[in-house]
């Protein structure tokens, strides 16, 4: 596996990102968007008990519904290769599948890391308190790699 062609794959999905509006909001903003409409409307709620309120409960699984909307990205951007012609002019370089499947793992890991961080950002603003310390934090990102992990795979299936 040559580096320097998952390194060029890489930095195509990175710009298709940026270039479609659409996948933008639904990969880095949509799961934000949710987060803070939640907390502004539930952020007060406590109807489940007087320690936590109802949006308290509901941020991990936020963040769960985030890694798992990565399998829609990816079974999208697979989808609009093949009906643009992308796959068809990748297919006449010399680029083998297994550095396309590597470098879109690659890209769709560093999504959801981005993701998360601004969802962890926007659910601190409307006022989540984690009750926990930096490896907790690590532990967030860490789920969100393996779930993305997961979430990729059955996209490209």
């Amino acid at each position: 596996m040559q580096t320097l062609r998952v390194k060029t794959y890489f930095k195509m999905d990175m710009k298709r990102l940026i270039r479609e509006p659409m996948m933008m909001f639904f990969t880095l903003i949509f799961a934000a968007m949710l987060m803070a409409v939640f907390g502004f409307a539930l952020g007060n709620n406590y109807g489940w008990g007087p320690e936590r309120s109802i949006f308290e409960w509901m941020v991990p699984g936020l963040f769960g519904y985030a890694g798992i909307l990565t399998t829609q990205q990816v079974a999208t951007a697979v989808a609009s290769g093949n009906v643009g012609g992308l796959q068809r002019r990748i297919n006449t370089t010399p680029i083998t599948s297994k550095e396309v499947l590597g470098s879109q793992m690659l890209a769709y890991t560093v999504i959801p890391i981005l993701q998360t961080a601004i969802m962890l950002v926007t659910a601190i603003a409307v006022g989540f308190r984690p009750a926990t310390d930096v490896f907790g934090y690590i532990l967030i990102f860490a789920f969100t790699i393996l779930l993305t992990f997961v979430s990729v795979g059955f996209g490209l299936i």
